[in-house]
């Protein structure tokens, strides 16, 4: 959801390879990275 609205609608996987909303990419770039954190 973006401002009270749904933005996108996709099974789990298809989502989180390849989201088709710029916000909901935004999103999934902003959770930390584990990986990326202990190296």
């Amino acid at each position: 959801m973006y401002a009270g609205h749904l933005v996108e609608f996709a099974e789990v996987a298809a989502f989180f390879e390849e989201p088709l909303h710029p916000y909901a990419e935004a999103l999934l770039h902003s959770v930390p990275n584990i990986q990326l954190l202990c190296s």
